[in-house]
């Protein structure tokens, strides 16, 4: 099991005169969820640098993320406003396994889309701003629109 879930020992049992296997078992298992959760908010997050900063961002609060205009640069757009950063989006596609790749330059936050214009290939976020999409995505937006 522990090489199924790619999960390392938690803790091991000396056996002793006193030992209490329930209270061990139940000490063991506060940490798993303890630690379980802090993953899970660090999962829940992206980060970027911003000069010598490093900055964290609700998952949340991110509508999509897309190449800005300038070489190496990105666009972060969240429910507030833009951020503008260095970057590239492959390294944010490949440590934020909850951002969707919709073309070469957009990765999109998929609980901020409020529709799919399978017409126009167009992604419409809750704030209206509109995305395009690539013609490889389509069947799968069609899917994805018919499940929304």
């Amino acid at each position: 099991m522990t090489y199924e879930r790619r999960v390392g020992a938690v803790d091991y049992i000396i056996k002793t005169d006193n030992f209490d296997m329930q209270k061990r078992l139940n000490e063991t298992l506060e940490k798993v969820m303890t630690n379980y959760t802090q993953l899970r908010k660090i999962e829940d997050t992206i980060s970027y640098k911003l000069g010598t900063r490093i900055m964290t961002i609700d998952l949340d609060k991110v509508l999509y993320i897309e190449t800005a205009t300038v070489p190496h640069k990105l666009n972060i757009v969240k429910d507030n406003g833009v951020s503008f950063i260095s970057g590239n989006l492959k390294k944010f596609e490949e440590d934020t396994s909850k951002l969707l790749r919709i073309s070469q330059s957009c990765l999109i936050n998929p609980k901020k889309v409020s529709q799919v214009d399978i017409s126009k290939n167009e992604v419409i976020f809750l704030n209206g701003d509109i995305q395009k999409y690539s013609r490889r995505m389509r069947n799968y937006m069609k899917k994805w629109q018919n499940r929304m």
